[in-house]
Formats: C-alpha cells, structure tokens, sequence
C-alpha cells in the first residue's frame, strides 16, 4: 500500500457510537523517530549587522525585526526594548524540513515562536519578563489544537507520521503538556500494509522510548473504527473523525485521567 493512500484511509470517516473499552494489556515501547533540524548560521551578527527586513511585530514595549542576507543565507531576529537593549536570535533562518514563524500560538495576545519541522512542530513561548521566546513547551504538535475541556487545560489534535497518525488528548498548563491519551493509527509493513489501531494510556515519554499502556480492542470497536480500502476521506470525513474521537474521550475519561 502507498504512503500517499495510507494516510488518506487513516483520515476516513469512524461511525457509531463509541463502545467502551475493555481490559488493560502488557506495557508497549516505540522508539521515537528522528527530526530534521538546522544549526545556527555561522558568523558573527550583533545588533549593527544590517539586512534586509522580512518581518517586524511590536509587542511588550519592544520591537522585533526579522532580517536576512540572502547572499549569506543568514536570517537572524533584532528585539529592541523600550530602553534601547538591543539582543539577537541567530537561528531563525529556514532550510529543508525547517522554518520558523512567529505566531499567537497560545491565543494571549503575544506572539510566539514556532520551528516547523518535517511531521509536526514545536513550541516556544514568549517570555514578557525577558522579551524572548525562551519558555519551550515539553512536547510535540501538529497542525491545529482543538479545546477539549478549557477548565482542565485539556486539548487534543491529529500527529501525522509517516507510519500512519496519532490523534492525542493531552493537557496543557504552562510549559508542561501531559498526554492522557492516543489512538494510534500505524501502518504495519509486516502485515501486508494493512492499519493496526491502538489505544493508549499511562504515556511515559523518555529520551529512548515512548512507554504505554495499550487497550485491548474488542470486535466491535475495531469494526467500526478500522478504515477499508474502497474509503477516501475529505474535510467533512475528517471533522466526523474528530468528533467520534471526542465523544469517545469524553464517554471513557475517568479510564485516562489518573
């Protein structure tokens, strides 16, 4: 099966209700994978080095400008307080599988900074006590974030891979984002290219492995919610996907939160 043709089965519509879960099975590992990542550029770049600009935003009294030497293939970011401070980001510059925006991730109303990589992206929060984007959020991202439970700083989201996609309810309060549960969709090249569906929990994220808790799946769960090869999927396929994914967590929650 074709890596194009898997991750459409696996965004395809799952019907019904969804059951509830049976027994817990023995703890699972999985490697995690390697990102692409870029190096600082070289050279040495101080609050004269003059290039051209490419963004500028004013937040928290200070102004950020964005600037680059195409012929160096440098990018670097000037923030300028109120006081005339001047510091420099040099590692702003994009390359193959990497580039860098600044965006109101966290909705305050303060720009943050965001490095893209191949599969997902992650997250560095803006700091209002030292004007930089220095508070790195523990965890991955992908794509948009959706509310889950605002009053318990719970949100989920899609995390396409190449192997498939995990879609992921976790919490999140400062800097710290917990996971409480997956349902992982994973291609399995053994087996014909054919999809195996997990349901996890009691996720444990280390520098080696991803431990977990897996869920064992009964016949009825696994009917509905396993993808065929006559499936496709567009938007509104995809928005059932997220709202059966939604009412299943909120059905079984008390199984996830500790």
């Amino acid at each position: 099966m074709k890596l194009a043709s898997t991750i459409a089965l696996m965004l395809m519509v799952l019907s019904c209700q969804p059951p509830t879960p049976t027994t817990v099975a023995t703890t699972n590992t999985a490697t995690p994978t390697s990102q692409d990542s870029v190096s600082a550029p070289s050279g040495a770049i101080n609050c004269q080095t003059q290039g051209k600009l490419i963004e500028k935003f004013e937040q928290n009294n200070a102004i950020f400008e964005r600037l680059g030497n195409e012929e160096k293939e440098l990018e670097w970011l000037k923030i300028t307080s109120k006081d005339g401070k001047c510091t420099i980001l040099d590692d702003v510059k994009s390359a193959n599988h990497y580039s860098v925006t600044f965006e109101d991730w966290d909705k305050d109303g303060m720009k943050d900074r965001v490095n893209a990589l191949k599969w997902d992206y992650e997250v560095y929060l803006f700091d209002k006590t030292k004007n930089d984007f220095s508070r790195h959020i523990n965890g991955r991202f992908c794509g948009d974030q959706w509310d889950f439970d605002k009053s318990k700083n719970l949100k989920y989201q899609f995390l396409e891979n190449k192997l498939g996609g995990i879609y992921e309810l976790y919490r999140l309060v400062d800097t710290t984002k917990t996971i409480i549960s997956q349902v992982a969709y994973i291609t399995d090249y053994e087996d014909n290219g054919n999809i195996r569906i997990e349901i996890r929990k009691n996720i444990v994220s280390t520098e080696d492995a991803v431990k977990f808790d897996t869920l064992k799946m009964d016949t009825r769960l696994l009917a509905d919610i396993k993808p065929n090869d006559e499936d496709g999927y567009d938007d509104k396929f995809f928005d059932k996907t997220r709202k059966f994914l939604e009412a299943y967590w909120r059905k079984n929650l008390s199984l996830f939160m500790k």
